[in-house]
Formats: structure tokens, C-alpha cells, sequence
């Protein structure tokens, strides 16, 4: 709430300042983050109007969000995939795919699922994120028996991690792949 009432003054003090779109961005996501699906998605949906190019593929990624923890996920797919069809950059691909997959494990949905976290470990250049995904891959794949793809799964969690606990449980499921 505090978050919303500084960028509310930011606006309302500075209308012609170059935060105000900033601060409309972080008013929608606060509202996300609350659960105030209505108010965020109004919010988005103006920012989308005002905010321009700079801000229009942000602000339709949020209101995907937004639709699909309202409940309307078939709306939030399709503005995920007409998204993704645009021409962005590969850290927001990745962040469009992960999203995809959220939703897609949600609906027990897995190779669905799979398929995005895939994408998204292929298109993100963080490594912590890259670990993270590989995690996911590997314990999803390993949970629906597809030990070849778990196996190439945790190889990756173990050349991308920077927690040793991580490593040594990755190093662990191997061998217990290896032995099924």
C-alpha cells in the first residue's frame, strides 16, 4: 500500500515527469501483488493506453497475468502467445515462457509445461535463473518418468548452480536415475 500512495503522489505532484509511467507500472503491480486483480488490470489496461511504445509489451505481459489469476486463463494464454510473437528481447521471451509455464503446470498441463520451461532456460542469459528453470525441468520431468530428459535436466541444475545443495541433490538424482 505504501508503494501505491508514493507513486500516486508522484503522479498527482509531477504529471509531466518522466516517472509517472514508472510509477503507473508500479501502482498495477503493487494492486497484482495484493490481489486487487481489478484495480491492477485497470491499471495496466491505462498504461497500455498512455505509456507508448516503452511501455505497452510490459504493461499487456501484466495484464495476462492479471487475467489469469482472475480466473480468466484462456485470455491470459492468448495475450501470453500474441505477445510472444512480437519482436522482444530474450530476457522477456524468457519471462513471457516462464509465465506460460506457471500457467500450464496450474492446468496439469505438462508437456506444455516442459516445453515453455525449456524455452525459457534456452532464451534467459542469468545463470541463478537458468539453474532455477533446469531445477523445474528436472523435477517435473523426473515426477512424469521421463528419465532421459530429468537426466540432461539435473547435468544442467549442476553446471548452472551456485548452491552446493543444490549440486550435491542434483548429483544425487543422477545416480538414482542412473540406477532406475
Amino acid at each position: 500500500q505504501h508503494v501505491i500512495d508514493k507513486s500516486i503522489h508522484v503522479i498527482k505532484k509531477y504529471p509531466q515527469s518522466k516517472y509517472v509511467y514508472p510509477a503507473m507500472l508500479l501502482i498495477g503491480k503493487s494492486h497484482f501483488y495484493l490481489e486487487e486483480f481489478t484495480q491492477a488490470e485497470n491499471m495496466f489496461r491505462q498504461l497500455k493506453q498512455e505509456g507508448g511504445e516503452g511501455y505497452g509489451s510490459e504493461s499487456q505481459f501484466w495484464l495476462a497475468l492479471t487475467k489469469w489469476k482472475s480466473g480468466k486463463v484462456q485470455s491470459a494464454l492468448d495475450e501470453l502467445h500474441s505477445l510472444n510473437k512480437k519482436n522482444l528481447n530474450n530476457q522477456f521471451k524468457a519471462k513471457i515462457f516462464l509465465s506460460l509455464a506457471e500457467i500450464y503446470i496450474e492446468l496439469e498441463l505438462s508437456d506444455k509445461s516442459l516445453f515453455s520451461l525449456q524455452k525459457a532456460a534456452e532464451l534467459t542469459k542469468n545463470r541463478s535463473e537458468k539453474d532455477q528453470i533446469y531445477y523445474r525441468l528436472s523435477t517435473l520431468s523426473f515426477r512424469n518418468m521421463d528419465y532421459d530428459y530429468a537426466l540432461s535436466s539435473y547435468k544442467n541444475v549442476i553446471k548452472y548452480t551456485l548452491v552446493k545443495s543444490r549440486r550435491e541433490e542434483a548429483s544425487l538424482q543422477l545416480v538414482r536415475i542412473y540406477r532406475l
